[in-house]
């Protein structure tokens, strides 16, 4: 798995306290990297849900009045919500968060970083906010995000590096310490199809798959016009995506493998049985319609309960081949996989009370109320164990496709996602063919260093 190992000096807060009143804008940080734990010494904590009950001089003195603003999906603020009022009650550390006005604003994950901006929007901007891993490098370097580290911060990141899944923290781990809470381990996709016309094993196979569509008068889904999705031939034949941001190098896409991975998606964007996604759940509802055979869905848009006892499968993505007529060696198609996170604005004027609310939106106990409520995949070990979420249809079929062919979603430019969609626009319009497969352009082009003709 790539791996993000972005650099950045940490900023530090200081501590205040007036008399037995907590300020709200206790930064927690202390004086500086040398305050509050080594990584060598996070094993000491062990309430990983609630680590700052290890902190000796930690009190439970109330907080004075202040207000946390959050950036956070629609869908789950409801839940968020609630969970705030047991936040405040007598019963979480004594009332200590009591007079602590929490406040959600509606924004998707994908479009914080937009939000962000510059500098001074990111003072404007929420205490807190949840984005996806791939956004996480670009945070650390903009110094967006507010490292936990410090006399209160390092408490978070021992609790995060325990009770959360390795390939979430390395996203976010810097020297030993981290950047963001993980909320979910879940952002990525499968296959879903119609039991009524493809056996389990037919699915397997995406020439199968569109040979019955041919037969059957009903489509294949795949939204090829996206940066997140137009790759996975090229992942199926072994092309590697370099994750270093600005340093970043896609030599990859120009070699064998990526001739091969073209070849590839030439074949498939013209064959006139597959069509692009038309939005959110449009595979599930056309196999529901009657309309589609099978495609591409995210774990957002997973069939429900009752659309899968109507017939929608689930399973990884399905192998494919090169050649024209079908014949030769068969690959996986491959496909991203991620995580959100929650992040806390490096200008926020509260940090350790935005710590306090972070780490309460995404312990285990939150992101197994939000797998409850969601069905959203948790980062959390002990949650993913559980015999439920293992069993979770839409998660299973995640999980079997980032196993089968996944490529984690790590420190990626901007400019990959606007070169690689192009490079999809110009095999529709037939400027890239099998005899100018383009790649040295497409190379560039993810680079930013192609110009404008």
């Amino acid at each position: 798995m790539k791996k993000l190992l972005a650099t950045l000096l940490a900023s530090t807060m200081a501590l205040t306290a007036i008399g037995g009143l907590v300020a709200c804008g206790d930064g927690g940080e202390g004086s500086g990297a040398e305050a509050g734990l080594k990584p060598a010494d996070f094993s000491k904590v062990t309430h990983l849900d609630d680590p700052l009950l290890d902190k000796e001089d930690e009190t439970n003195a109330k907080v004075a009045a202040c207000t946390i603003s959050v950036w956070a999906p629609a869908e789950i603020i409801p839940t968020f919500e609630a969970m705030m009022e047991t936040f405040k009650s007598a019963d979480y550390h004594e009332g200590k968060y009591a007079d602590v006005t929490v406040n959600f604003e509606a924004k998707e994950e994908g479009k914080v970083q937009d939000a962000l901006g510059t500098d001074a929007s990111v003072a404007a901007s929420a205490d807190l906010f949840f984005f996806p891993s791939d956004h996480t490098g670009n945070m650390i370097r903009n110094n967006w995000l507010l490292p936990l580290r410090g006399a209160t911060g390092s408490y978070y990141s021992a609790a995060v590096m325990q009770r959360d899944d390795k390939g979430c923290t390395d996203v976010v781990n810097q020297n030993g310490y981290a950047y963001a809470f993980p909320a979910t381990n879940d952002n990525g996709y499968y296959l879903v199809y119609n039991k009524s016309d493809l056996t389990e094993d037919e699915a397997d196979n995406l020439d199968t798959i569109l040979a019955k569509a041919e037969e059957k008068e009903k489509k294949f889904v795949w939204d090829y016009g996206s940066g997140y999705y137009l790759p996975t031939f090229f992942f199926g034949t072994g092309v590697e995506l370099d994750m270093r941001g600005p340093k970043s190098k896609f030599d990859s896409f120009n070699s064998p493998e990526a001739e091969l991975g073209a070849k590839a998606m030439i074949k498939y964007i013209n064959n006139s049985n597959i069509i692009k996604s038309t939005g959110n759940g449009s595979s599930v509802k056309g196999i529901m319609d009657g309309e589609v055979i099978a495609g591409f869905c995210g774990t957002w848009e997973a069939p429900t309960e009752e659309q899968r006892n109507a017939g929608v499968g689930l399973k990884k993505l399905p192998m494919f081949t090169v050649n024209a007529d079908n014949s030769g060696t068969k690959y996986q198609m491959g496909g991203f996989y991620g995580g959100k996170y929650c992040g806390i604005n490096s200008n926020t004027k509260n940090a350790a009370v935005a710590m306090a609310v972070a780490n309460y939106l995404t312990n285990s106990a939150a992101q197994l109320k939000r797998f409850e409520v969601q069905q959203t995949g948790p980062s959390n070990k002990t949650i993913a164990a559980r015999e439920d979420v293992q069993n979770n249809p839409s998660l299973k079929a995640y999980l079997a496709q980032a196993t089968a062919g996944g490529v984690a979603q790590g420190d990626i430019m901007g400019s990959y996602w606007s070169g690689i969609q192009t490079y999809a626009d110009d095999i529709s319009n037939g400027k890239v063919t099998l005899t100018n497969l383009g790649l040295a352009n497409l190379v560039k082009a993810m680079a930013g260093m192609l110009e404008a003709e």
